[in-house]
């Protein structure tokens, strides 16, 4: 399937399999990632802490106050921007947990998308499965309801 430290099938239907998660990882979780973040209140109030300090520890309270209020406020202006609106809000959340429920099943069965080792696709989804599994409390709270097998995979 691989050779060397190729991180991409050799295979052509592979590789289109491939490429179809790995953008999916990219295009549609970053979606779900966004809209949990931005669309419930615990979800809100730990990215708005955590966020400025990842940028700058040594903020001062009354700067990480202000810079909490700009990042929050921005952030959920911009919903629209990902498709994040009351028409769309449950298909976004369903497509999560039908994602959940495959994927936990997958690694049920092998460690990774395409057998014993990970692959660019497997990279991707792992980028947003650290923020909607390891960060954001509703996603992460889903995750380890639905797909506990996912969570300890992140």
């Amino acid at each position: 399937m691989f050779t060397g430290r190729e991180t991409v099938p050799n295979a052509p239907a592979l590789r289109l399999l491939h490429d179809l998660i790995e953008d999916y990882a990219d295009e549609w979780l970053t979606k779900a990632m966004f809209h949990y973040r931005w669309h419930y209140a615990d979800d809100i109030e730990k990215a708005g802490l955590i966020l400025p300090l990842w940028r700058d520890l040594n903020q001062s309270a009354a700067q990480l106050e202000k810079t909490s209020e700009f990042i929050r406020e921005r952030q959920i202006s911009r919903l629209y921007v990902v498709g994040s609106n009351e028409a769309t809000w449950a298909a976004i959340e369903a497509s999560y947990e039908r994602f959940l429920t495959a994927m936990d099943e997958l690694v049920e069965a092998q460690s990774f998308l395409f057998g014993a080792r990970p692959s660019a696709a497997d990279f991707g989804l792992y980028a947003q499965l650290t923020q909607l599994a390891g960060f954001d409390p509703t996603p992460q709270r889903l995750c380890l309801q639905k797909a506990p097998r996912v969570y300890a995979w992140v």
